[in-house]
């Protein structure tokens, strides 16, 4: 799955409730202007009672529309964190381009649970090959061919003839 949600939270800074809500209207009409249908499927901003934090709600239909999003607001986004503590949770399996772009920012992401489970089973195989290839280095070299691979993040163990 392709598609990422985003829960942005900010704590709002003593006598900054007006400065924030003008900075997350600015943001909004930009999401409206230049990303609504092409890419950006949610954006809603929500305050809590007290009007100290700041939530916005976000679902993008990958990563490349984060992406511009990022662009699109960064400006504003970044006069936000001037007046709030920025913290936020991505959900879903952002591309490599998105993680580092964002890699600065204190966001925790939590992958879709196949793809948590994809690589649990990776580590798993890849601990197993490192048995073999332990077990075997007690075998006579010259009877064995052990040769290992990485394909696209796999590993592929291959053992040859005598």
């Amino acid at each position: 799955m392709t598609k990422l949600h985003l829960i942005a939270r900010f704590k709002i800074h003593t006598g900054q409730i007006e400065a924030f809500k003008k900075l997350s209207d600015q943001c909004t009409a930009i999401v409206n202007e230049k990303e609504k249908g092409k890419g950006n499927l949610l954006y809603e901003w929500f305050l809590n009672e007290q009007i100290s934090e700041g939530v916005a709600v976000e679902t993008y239909a990958d990563s490349g529309a984060l992406l511009t999003h990022m662009g699109n607001v960064g400006a504003a986004l970044g006069e936000i964190m001037q007046i709030s503590d920025f913290s936020g949770e991505l959900f879903g399996n952002p591309s490599t381009q998105l993680q580092e772009a964002a890699s600065g920012l204190p966001i925790t992401v939590f992958l879709f649970w196949e793809e948590c489970d994809k690589i649990a089973k990776l580590f798993q195989y890849e601990s197993m090959v490192a048995e073999i290839i332990y077990l075997l280095s007690y075998f006579d070299k010259s009877m064995l061919k052990v040769k290992m691979k990485s394909l696209s993040g796999s590993c592929v163990f291959i053992v040859g003839g005598f």
